[in-house]
């Protein structure tokens, strides 16, 4: 049984490897964490768990990141996203502006600056943060 109170972070990203590191460090720090491999899988995960951010790959199976984007955004105006992509040769930021994106990283970067960046943007709950 999940904590109730805790802060839900929804991961949409294919590369195992990363998600399983940044799921270790989130849950750590108290933070409730769904992972989606793709982008349709995403979208549904979205609906049913009601995240208070999303963290998300922009290249992705079944539906890229910038669709996925666009369709939570129509579903949830003003929820926190984090684009990552490593396909975009530093122009990422660009793009970020454009939609919206409260930070953009490109791969490869520091999981300590993104973990940092998603407690910026929503604070983990006080009872698990310390």
């Amino acid at each position: 049984m999940g904590n109730e109170t805790a802060k839900k972070i929804l991961l949409v990203e294919d590369e195992s490897d990363l998600t399983d590191i940044l799921t270790f460090e989130l849950e750590r720090l108290g933070y409730e964490v769904n992972v989606a491999g793709d982008g349709l899988k995403g979208l549904k995960m979205f609906e049913d768990f009601k995240p208070d951010l999303v963290v998300t790959d922009i290249v992705l199976p079944n539906m890229n990141g910038f669709v996925f984007i666009r369709s939570i955004q129509e579903k949830q105006q003003g929820i926190p996203i984090i684009g990552i992509s490593g396909a975009y040769g530093g122009k990422l930021s660009d793009y970020g502006d454009k939609l919206n994106l409260v930070q953009s990283f490109e791969k490869p970067f520091s999981v300590r600056e993104l973990v940092e960046c998603i407690t910026t943007h929503c604070p983990p709950s006080a009872s698990k943060a310390s």
